[in-house]
């Protein structure tokens, strides 16, 4: 897929000028960033912030082996037997956003706070502990590559646990509002200066008809990249994000038998689909069908971003009792169900939505899923995906615009 990206990249014509460092990317994204945390990231647009701002011990490379990233070396240990193995992982000389130096205590406390939230799975079967020389020791039953493997997710990045939008990857965050953010160049990343001075995003949304989009004027407005644009812009390339997401509603372990049974089979897929822009039915069930037997009423939660589609889908099947949640009471209403029965989410490929319903206790009902598709502008060059289908820009570059307005 790098590979294809890559090539893709190279589709403007022409020879490539050679980089000039400096340059920022402008990316519009149609669905709300609220945080720079991996610990509370939910949708796809703030898991592409947290690829920018921080790094784990390992990443994917384009063939989907691990590679090193803040660790020196693969994990070393024995590799032999069927029981328990133990692995050292030695770290980089590497620093946080705010200069202090990367340590093993970080490491673990970053562990810990997986442990708490939404991404917990990827730890089930890994214990790990601090060693004398600095090192992070790791137990656990797989051997060293699938080790490394589960350590390049996306949601086991290292982070400052006191301030979880300190990181250690290729850009700072040094603005986040409703409207927009804005990222500069880590100075001291440990796989050298980026080429790009930094990365500003500008939240656009624009709802037609109950549907979520960015308007097709991103050419125009000077945008370098959006993952929401559902037809090629003139200038741009696209391609398919390798990682999709579903649309679903975790049901709390508290919902009524009767009332789960009316999500899963009554809820209005193809009416989903049809007012969210790429999407598709996903998972068995028939059409949707007005009224709920025994005057069972499910309430359900609805991330903010999402509660104008939803309701228009549901309106028709009446009574649906919908209320919209902010992300503050997102992640505590997905934990613990009450007082909603269900909660419509997002949810990324970075852990299953299954293993998220099983820890908290409840069941995940997929929706609608939906692929994604990275729009760039042709003077955008030297990017990979991560293995969470976000685009890594550390050694991506801009090729300056041709006196006619075209980039070379």
């Amino acid at each position: 897929m790098a590979l294809l990206l890559l090539a893709a990249l190279s589709s403007g014509g022409g020879t490539v000028r050679r980089p000039a460092v400096g340059g920022t990317v402008v990316w519009r994204y149609a669905e709300p960033v609220r945080t720079a945390s991996p610990w509370a990231a939910l949708t796809f647009s703030e898991w592409q912030v947290v690829s920018l701002v921080h790094e784990g011990l390992y990443r994917l490379t384009g063939d989907g082996s691990p590679d090193p990233a803040l660790a020196t070396a693969s994990p070393e240990g024995d590799a032999g037997g069927a029981g328990p193995k133990r692995f050292t992982i030695r770290l980089r000389d590497a620093r946080f956003h705010d200069g202090s130096r990367l340590t093993a205590p970080d490491v673990a406390a970053s562990f810990e706070a997986v442990q708490r939230g939404p991404t917990a799975a990827l730890l089930d079967g890994i214990t790990w502990r601090i060693a004398d020389s600095g090192a992070v020791v790791i137990t656990t039953l797989l051997d060293a590559e699938a080790l490394a493997r589960r350590l390049a997710s996306p949601g086991l990045v290292i982070a400052r646990a006191s301030s979880p939008a300190v990181g250690l990857g290729a850009f700072r965050l040094v603005a986040l509002t409703s409207d927009g953010l804005t990222l500069t160049r880590h100075e001291r990343y440990h796989a050298g200066l980026p080429w790009l001075d930094g990365v500003v995003g500008t939240y656009a949304t624009r709802v037609v008809s109950g549907a979520i989009g960015v308007a097709d004027d991103t050419a125009a407005s000077g945008a370098h990249l959006t993952f929401e644009a559902l037809t090629p812009l003139p200038g741009f390339v696209q391609v398919p994000v390798p990682a999709g997401e579903s649309i679903g509603v975790v049901l709390s372990r508290s919902c009524l038998l009767a009332a789960a049974r009316l999500v899963k089979t009554r809820a209005p897929r193809s009416e989903i689909a049809r007012r969210l822009p790429g999407t598709e039915v996903a998972g068995a069930g028939g059409a949707a069908e007005a009224g709920a037997p025994g005057g069972v009423r499910p309430y359900l939660a609805v991330a903010d971003w999402l509660m104008g589609p939803i309701r228009d889908a549901f309106a028709f099947a009446e009574p649906w009792p919908l209320e919209p949640i902010g992300p503050e009471r997102l992640l505590a209403a997905v934990q613990d169900g009450r007082p909603h029965d269900g909660v419509v989410v997002p949810w990324v490929a970075v852990v299953s939505p299954a293993a998220m319903a099983r820890r908290y206790g409840g069941t995940y009902v997929p929706l609608v899923s939906r692929s994604r598709r990275a729009s760039f502008s042709v003077r955008l060059r030297g990017t990979t995906f991560t293995s969470a289908g976000t685009l890594d820009l550390s050694r991506a570059f801009l090729i300056p615009a041709a006196p006619t307005g075209v980039a070379p």
